[in-house]
């Protein structure tokens, strides 16, 4: 058989090496944990829980004492006489020295304290929530990377087969036994597979540079070529047990200490309704006599009884519990759109198995060497390429979609994990 009747159509079994392979490489787990590291999303959650810590500090204080000082009844007269002794006169100079104490009751420090705990506790949740947002978010633009590294692969690969058929079709119209028209013909549908190279490795480039936004690099910063595989274990197609799981996603966990701080709050502000007596004790010198005595300040609560304290307090311990009743519906949902994407996905993946993916490059192969021995026409040949073409981008999109539906299930279970 002639060179060209070995013609490298088994250059479809041959794996390609891309350009820049000399760069550095990122993986899953190296892109999800340099994103932990570096992300602007958690940082800002964490400086959230030191501000929330401050808070629980601030709501274990009791009120502060205060001090008083006072000199009265200075003679004007005579204002540098008798600054210390009795004058004689119907008014004396009167030092004061007094110390008041307000004294809470009704358990509003340990209401204050259990709120600003259950608000520490929801912060340092949304730690774990911003975690769960952003593994989600680097995976789900890794592997659009990936499947934008295989089509760049495979259109890649068409510019090669192209160059070898090219070479077929000149020898078969040079030996006369296929009309010119054959090679213009090629010539003029091979810029359909030479413009979706070009636009394969566009879509990658981005697809990296969308990678390292979520990185946190710098503008310019070298690119790596990403490693790994669209293909993933086969995961859970039935719902399991997982009321549990859902308990522990970050954002349920968030607002369900949110509605417990509300219940706190609305304690507290019925609790502003119990007077907080202030007592103190003092000294007082009126001109020669030292005087010491006890007094003690006592609210009327005659025109605010707190009402609408407490009704705002209220509204918010009902908002805050539907908000935490929607967000765990809304979890449920994602977990059952999760199971239903993983299903489809699993389904749509066994169409396109080895077995389909070996006739598809079969057929290619049997068409070409027809086309060869002249028992086939162009034509024929362009559409067995294109049916190849057309199998391997919808075998990479069905691998893709399932791995992005098992990174869906695992988010909305609240453990992500590449």
């Amino acid at each position: 058989m002639s060179k060209c009747r070995v013609f490298p159509y088994l250059l479809l079994l041959a794996p390609l090496v891309l350009p820049g392979a000399e760069q550095p490489t990122l993986s899953l787990d190296e892109a999800v944990a340099q994103a932990l590291h570096g992300s602007l999303l958690v940082a800002s959650a964490r400086a959230g829980v030191v501000g929330a810590r401050a808070q629980e500090v601030t709501a274990g204080y009791g009120p502060n004492p205060s001090l008083s000082l006072g000199a009265e009844q200075f003679d004007l007269s005579n204002p540098n006489n008798y600054l210390g002794s009795d004058s004689g006169d119907g008014a004396n100079r009167t030092y004061t020295v007094r110390i008041d104490q307000q004294i809470e009751l009704g358990g509003k420090r340990g209401l204050r304290m259990r709120t600003a705990k259950a608000q520490r506790r929801a912060a340092e949740a949304q730690v774990d929530e911003s975690r769960r947002q952003q593994v989600a978010a680097v995976s789900q633009v890794f592997v659009a990377g990936l499947l934008a590294r295989d089509n760049l692969r495979l259109a890649e690969e068409n510019v090669s087969l192209d160059d070898g058929t090219e070479r077929v079709v000149r020898t078969q119209v040079e030996g006369g036994h296929r009309p010119q028209a054959d090679l213009i013909s090629f010539a003029v549908g091979r810029l359909q597979t030479r413009q979706e190279a070009t636009a394969s490795r566009l879509a990658y480039d981005q697809a990296r540079s969308d990678l390292l936004a979520l990185l946190s690099r710098e503008p310019g910063a070298t690119v790596p070529e990403l490693i790994g595989e669209l293909e993933t274990p086969v995961a859970p197609v039935e719902a399991g047990d997982d009321a549990a799981a859902i308990a522990r996603r970050g954002d349920v966990i968030v607002a369900r200490l949110l509605s417990e701080a509300a219940d706190d709050g609305v304690d507290l502000a019925r609790a502003q309704r119990t007077i907080d007596p202030t007592v103190g004790i003092e000294y007082q010198r009126i001109g020669g006599t030292n005087t010491a005595g006890l007094t003690a300040t006592i609210p009327l609560p005659m025109w605010n009884n707190h009402a609408g304290d407490i009704d705002q307090a209220d509204a918010s311990r009902i908002q805050a519990e539907l908000q935490w009743r929607l967000i765990v519906r809304q979890a449920r949902s994602d977990v059952e759109k999760a199971y239903q994407g993983v299903r489809a996905g699993r389904a749509q993946l066994d169409l396109y198995g080895p077995e389909m993916m070996a006739k598809v490059t079969q057929l290619l192969q049997i068409v070409s060497h027809s086309y060869q021995e002249g028992a086939t026409s162009l034509l024929e040949l362009m559409d067995a390429r294109r049916a190849y073409n057309q199998v391997h981008l919808a075998a990479n999109q069905v691998r893709y979609e399932y791995r992005l539906a098992v990174i869906k299930l695992d988010t909305a279970l609240g453990t992500p994990a590449p």
